[in-house]
């Protein structure tokens, strides 16, 4: 056998490097793959002399997960990463991913489905009660889960309310977004609640513990749960562009508490250029102030909101 095919690495880890290299970006991948693969050769010619430990395989592994997470770094820079986080979709994301992993761990929802379905066939009460009514525990079920529910809708309706949300500035796509984002975050957290809540009374023992722990207390911190989820869409949706609906950049203090003139603000602008926020501190000095900058402004921020001028 010649000594090229001598010091060739085992397949396993020739394979890795391969599936490595189409995380970089198309252009840098000719060079990448060079470079990497050159550098397991030289590791495992030097295994096969015999002059590195018995730990060959262990750090062949290890130069193969170093490789991995340099093309990560090469696809997905801090910078994009930062930039992506910033952008309108990315609470959407988690909110639909979290759903999504909920549903796969539940088995597409069993109790979600069980409770709905219930609701769906539940036959109303007749006028005139006989004596003889059986109980249908099933209607405690159904009120157990769709009463907690119900007062976390209304909590969420009156935090929406005495929000201080650009009404008149804002315009479609900026309430269609805030809408679609709290009802991706509000179903991820009812998901939870429902197959988490389920699951977690099932490996209780004691009745009691599980009517009060996994019934009534799981049940507060669902609905404070949700309504901090709320309130926090409400609070992100605040700090966004109403133009491009990224998140503002370089926030600035200004004012000051202890004056009536001039109250505590923080100014934020957007990368993109579109204006900027005067965001209040207080609860008693009305809205939000947007200042809209005109186009000539925009050359100025063109490339800052570009993930390669960060």
């Amino acid at each position: 056998m010649s000594p090229p095919e001598q010091a060739a690495p085992p397949i396993a880890y020739r394979i890795l490097l391969r599936l490595a290299s189409f995380l970089c970006p198309s252009h840098a991948r000719p060079a990448w793959r060079k470079q990497w693969e050159s550098g397991l050769r030289d590791w495992w010619i030097l295994a096969e002399r015999g002059e590195l430990t018995n730990e060959a395989s262990a750090l062949a592994a290890r130069y193969c997960r170093g490789a991995w997470a340099d093309a990560f770094e090469l696809r997905f820079r801090r910078e994009q990463i930062l930039h992506a986080q910033r952008g309108p979709w990315f609470p959407i994301v988690c909110a639909v991913a979290t759903i999504t992993l909920t549903g796969l761990l539940s088995h597409g929802f069993q109790v979600v489905r069980r409770v709905a379905d219930l609701v769906q066939h539940a036959k109303p009460l007749p006028v005139t009660l006989r004596p003889h009514i059986h109980y249908d525990p099933r209607g405690d079920m159904v009120a157990a889960y769709l009463a907690p529910l119900g007062l976390a809708l209304l909590i969420a309706l009156m935090l929406l309310v005495i929000s201080r949300l650009p009404v008149r500035q804002a315009g479609w796509r900026y309430w269609l977004h805030l809408i679609i984002k709290t009802l991706a975050v509000q179903a991820a957290i009812v998901g939870l609640w429902f197959e988490g809540g389920s699951a977690l009374r099932s490996i209780i023992q004691s009745e009691a513990l599980r009517i009060l722990g996994g019934g009534l207390v799981l049940g507060i911190v669902f609905i404070a749960v949700f309504g901090a989820a709320t309130r926090w869409s409400i609070n992100d949706q605040r700090r966004r562009c109403p133009v491009c609906l990224r998140l503002l950049d370089m926030p600035v203090s200004v004012g000051s508490w202890g004056s009536v003139f001039e109250p505590a603000t923080t100014e934020l602008l957007c990368a993109g250029g579109h204006g900027s926020l005067s965001l209040s501190e207080r609860d008693n000095t009305g809205p939000d102030r947007w200042t809209a900058l005109d186009a000539s402004w925009r050359e100025l921020f063109e490339n800052a909101s570009s993930p390669e001028a960060r």
